[in-house]
């Protein structure tokens, strides 16, 4: 199995097709991209060997979700997000009320 340690303590690698947890976001200023919590798919792994902090070198993104997140930042917070959100799964819960999607 492959690992990935980070100041002395070892975490599995991210696979395609795994689930971990996802934490919920939700957004003052861009409501339409507010997430709702859970188990997600990992659907890609990017690596950053040139970043100079190694917290910053591995990142997943997922399917149904924007962006790509932190894996040491995401490992960090498994146990507690599987406590908060049992078997449900992560979704898009956008919220398109006009005062949380405003730029200004």
């Amino acid at each position: 199995m492959k690992t990935y340690e980070y100041k002395g303590t070892i975490y599995h690698y991210p696979k395609i097709g795994e689930d971990i947890y996802v934490p919920s976001s939700f957004y003052l200023s861009h409501g339409a991209d507010d997430f709702c919590g859970g188990l997600c798919e990992i659907t890609n792994i990017i690596e950053r060997p040139e970043c100079p902090n190694d917290y910053n070198r591995l990142f997943v993104t997922f399917k149904g979700v924007r962006g790509e997140m932190n894996w040491l930042y995401l490992m960090e917070g498994q146990e507690k997000w599987a406590e908060d959100y049992g078997d449900k799964r992560g979704h898009p819960c956008p919220d398109y009320t006009p005062e949380f999607n405003r730029w200004d």
